[in-house]
């Protein structure tokens, strides 16, 4: 399970417990590339390359706002996604993956629809810091956590 809460209250339809009111959603996409050139027996490393973050949900009642945020350009101050899945015997929800997105704008916004369908919308987030963090379990126990994070400005 996706769950995105922004800074700014936009209320979603989780019920998940600690996630009430999160938005949910179906994916999400980051690319980081960069070039490499192989001349011989050089190789020249490019500076890298990270996507906007994407997005992809469902219709709902969050739909109108994320309308209006890509035509106004606002940043928020911060975006959070987790990433939920079942742990242990129990299968409670357990976090595995949190990034958080610093200044996130919606700089697209796209909306399809197939007749007798819920219509599916895909969101792009621009923003200039983005801290990630990933949970280790064994089973139901958390063995630690990893996090790193990186400055879009400062390349670092």
């Amino acid at each position: 399970m996706i769950l995105v809460k922004f800074d700014k209250e936009i209320k979603g339809t989780s019920t998940v417990e600690k996630y009430k009111e999160w938005i949910e959603f179906e994916s999400y996409s980051l690319n980081v590339s960069r070039h490499v050139q192989v001349q011989g027996n050089d190789r020249d490393v490019g500076q890298a390359f990270i996507s906007e973050f994407l997005l992809t949900k469902g219709a709902d009642k969050t739909s109108p706002e994320f309308f209006i945020q890509s035509l106004v350009g606002t940043a928020f101050d911060s975006a959070t996604i987790v990433v939920l899945h079942a742990a242990g015997s129990s299968k409670t929800s357990q976090e595995l993956l949190q990034i958080t997105l610093t200044k996130p704008v919606v700089s697209s916004f796209s909306t399809q629809c197939t007749a007798n369908n819920r219509p599916t919308e895909h969101l792009s987030l621009n923003f200039i810091n983005i801290k990630y963090k990933y949970v280790h379990f064994d089973g139901d126990v958390n063995k630690g956590s990893v996090e790193k994070s990186y400055d879009v400005f400062a390349k670092a």
